[in-house]
């Protein structure tokens, strides 16, 4: 092993910091990242991480050293691996591998989110893993261009082990000419962070992030973190400063009780689907004024057609299934109705109308809810309609959905049908302006004709954006699409004589 004498990284603008704090001692084993000495200037706080592996052999610093760039630090002794990714540094390559997994052992790769000769960012997801209980991206520690992977979908990796490699040439600028092209040392500037405040509260993130929330006077402490053990990412940043931009503030959640008080617990990180989908649900319920209009169909004809039927389309390759006769009678509705297919425009004047019918059908998978959109449902038999959903349903089940296959669509449908309920308020899937909910159908006494009779009834639920629709215009629209569910079953038959 090697010993390698640590810096004092660039401080983001602050000419000289004191120390206030070493967070090591010698003879302590430190992982990369780990946080080494608290600086601490004028303005701001802030930790300087370990940029290697290794054993801590001597505290060069003393606490109340006033510092500046490119003083002495410390001394550590490179572990095997670190030597290794040190050797590679020093050619402008660093070896990116697999962190901590926080006590998890070993991980399926399940995609892979960088390719070769792609470029990326430091705390870019790169690849996404998963085990029995949780599932988890990989950031990227630096930036630069991968020039080669070591991992594919389908391997089972565990901490430590090389999965990519990433030139960092394009990184190095205003390099004199004695300077040899490589990067000296990978050390990751230390930016001015927003106030570190002594409380556990405190928010783990990287110095490019804390940046830019110093830059635009954000308070991290009003982000959740998506990334590993809660650490803010730059993409949760960015969806705060949208959310932000469009009016939607994110609210600071109330601090937690320690549940481990009350009994025993145990954290499990939320699934990427959710992670994902939860902000963009967060933004749409908050910046769409939603109304839901409630109402029932009968459906006893046409299940009877169902049930008539379903024997030959099972021939055909097909499933004859209720949410069909749905996405159907939605495209008469939708073009005699298309506002309701409409998207309302970025500044709130005007209207997107669109001639195409694509509609999304939400589907329950052990990930989350995702939504595949089925394309000119005008267009196509309620065969082809019915191959198509299975199709994507069994892709999304299977994490294979592409992001197009999601995207476009006029109006989504979300059936609760096949579990149970009688009403729900489902969310608009933005920037659509309308949803359709399927409740579980129930029969029930009608009187009718002088007897009562035993009909087929199934609730509906209409959430649509007040914005663009008004409540009469929801309601014909309820109504409309209830005379067309009604009576599809004479149509349908009508159409095989």
């Amino acid at each position: 092993m090697s010993e390698k004498q640590i810096n004092i990284p660039d401080l983001g603008g602050v000419e000289q910091a004191s120390i206030v704090e070493w967070l090591v001692t010698e003879g302590q084993t430190v992982e990369e990242e780990t946080p080494l000495v608290t600086l601490e200037s004028d303005k701001a706080s802030m930790d300087v991480p370990s940029p290697h592996a290794g054993v801590v052999k001597k505290c060069i610093a003393k606490v109340g050293d006033m510092v500046k760039v490119d003083d002495a630090l410390l001394l550590i002794e490179l572990s095997e691996q670190a030597q290794i990714t040190a050797e590679g540094r020093e050619e402008d390559i660093v070896a990116v591998n697999i962190p901590d997994l926080g006590g998890i052992s070993s991980a399926e790769v399940v995609e892979i989110l960088a390719k070769v000769d792609m470029s990326i960012e430091a705390e870019q997801p790169i690849l996404t893993l998963e085990s029995d209980k949780a599932s988890m991206d990989v950031p990227a520690p630096v930036s630069g261009r991968v020039i080669s992977l070591h991992a594919k979908v389908g391997d089972m990796v565990s901490a430590g082990q090389l999965v990519m490699m990433v030139s960092t040439e394009a990184l190095v600028v205003d390099k004199p000419t004695t300077t040899p092209q490589h990067v000296q040392e990978m050390t990751q500037p230390i930016t001015q962070p927003s106030v570190r405040e002594s409380s556990p509260g405190y928010q783990q993130t990287s110095p490019i992030v804390r940046r830019i929330a110093w830059d635009l006077e954000i308070d991290l402490k009003q982000i959740q973190g998506t990334g590993r053990k809660g650490r803010i990412t730059k993409d949760d940043l960015m969806g705060h400063i949208k959310s932000k931009m469009a009016g939607a503030s994110v609210p600071k959640q109330a601090p937690l009780p320690d549940f481990s008080l009350f009994g025993e617990v145990k954290s499990e990180p939320l699934g990427k689907i959710k992670r994902l989908s939860g902000p963009f649900l967060q933004t749409a319920w908050q910046t769409i004024p939603h109304v839901t209009q409630f109402f029932e169909v009968d459906l006893t004809d046409l299940e009877a057609y169902r049930k008539r039927n379903k024997a030959q389309f099972i021939k055909q390759g097909a499933k004859l299934t209720p949410i069909l006769f749905f996405m159907k009678a939605l495209v008469t509705t939708l073009k005699a109705y298309p506002i309701f297919a409409s998207s309302l425009s970025e500044d709130g004047k005007s209207l997107w109308l669109k001639s195409y019918c694509h509609i999304g059908v939400a589907v329950d998978t052990p990930s989350g809810l995702v939504v595949p959109v089925i394309r000119d449902v005008d267009k196509k038999t309620l065969q082809e309609i019915s191959i198509e959903l299975v199709s994507l349903s069994e892709t999304a089940r299977d994490k294979g959905l592409k992001p197009n296959q999601m995207q476009g669509g006029t109006m989504t449908i979300s059936s609760l049908g096949g579990i149970g309920g009688t009403a729900f308020t489902p969310i608009i899937n933005a920037p659509e302006v309308c949803i359709l909910g399927i409740s579980k159908g129930y029969m029930k006494p009608i009187y009718q004709d002088g007897q009562w009779v035993p009909r087929y009834y199934v609730p509906l639920s209409l959430s649509y954006d007040h914005r663009v629709i008004d409540g009469a215009e929801a309601a014909r629209f309820c109504m409309s699409l209830q005379d067309e569910l009604e009576n599809m079953h004479k149509i349908l038959d009508d159409a095989t004589k």
